[in-house]
């Protein structure tokens, strides 16, 4: 089978699709038990949800930035100490101003990029930006 179809994996039968930018795979079935027809059937379901936006591969909420900086600034104050704690606060204060109100899974490495970017223009020091996506990285 193609590999838009579904294809042959260790004697299982897996298809892939697009979510959000990235390839997913899912299984079908093993080989011989599961027929190309019902592989394309379930391909095409699965585009289907995704283009309705239907289709959350891991059943969960995603959180917003802006949502999950606080639950993690709450949990940093508990276990980091003042001065890293401000530094946190801080860095996400600035990274939710740019990305506050798209999901952690829709931040992009160019949304990175753009947010080194406006820092620069807004003044602040290669170093203060580096510790500032450090923190960030956290969140990932």
């Amino acid at each position: 089978m193609d590999k838009e179809s579904g294809w042959r994996k260790d004697r299982l039968l897996v298809y892939t699709f697009m979510v959000n930018g990235k390839e997913k795979w899912e299984s079908i079935g093993k080989v011989g038990e599961v027929t190309k027809t019902v592989a394309q059937a379930r391909l095409g379901e699965r585009r289907h949800q995704v283009r309705l936006g239907q289709l959350d591969m891991i059943g969960a909420k995603i959180p917003t930035s802006a949502e999950f900086s606080r639950e993690y600034l709450t949990y940093v104050k508990d276990v980091k100490q003042n001065r890293s704690a401000r530094r946190t606060r801080q860095a996400l204060k600035h990274f939710s101003l740019l990305f506050g109100n798209k999901k952690l899974s829709e931040i992009t490495p160019e949304d990175s990029d753009t947010y080194k970017r406006r820092r620069f223009n807004e003044g602040a020091k290669p170093a203060t930006v580096n510790r500032e996506l450090a923190v960030i990285k956290h969140l990932f």
